[in-house]
């Protein structure tokens, strides 16, 4: 498990191993992904991940703070890979886990704060 990455932070190098992870946002389960996405670099042999919308939106908690599952990576080769965040404003966040009635009355996460997790 790697510590929790800004969504305003890309060129960040992560070191991952093979396998199927799940991506989680922190902070709220009320979540709107719209066009976010994100793509890892792999910093040996340049190849392009990119990962894949769930349908499955998994409500959680990681690392103390309430988090929902919004995309999984396939990871073929461990290294180590530079993730770079696209859009990063259509991604919202709210702290309520109570969709649209929440929306009314209060403002999602500024951008600066939301952060992801890749598990």
């Amino acid at each position: 498990m790697i510590k929790p990455i800004r969504i305003i932070e890309s060129g960040v190098e992560i070191e991952l191993h093979t396998g199927i992870f799940g991506v989680y946002v922190l902070g709220g389960w009320d979540v709107v992904v719209e066009n976010f996405t994100f793509s890892l670099t792999n910093m040996k042999t340049g190849k392009v991940i990119n990962p894949k919308i769930t349908q499955w939106r998994v409500q959680s908690y990681e690392y103390g703070e309430k988090a929902k599952k919004i995309m999984t990576l396939d990871i073929p080769e461990r290294g180590k890979y530079s993730i770079e965040f696209k859009n990063q404003d259509s991604l919202k966040v709210w702290k309520s886990s109570l969709p649209l009635i929440n929306r009314l009355f209060t403002q999602p996460i500024e951008k600066q704060w939301i952060q992801i997790c890749i598990i």
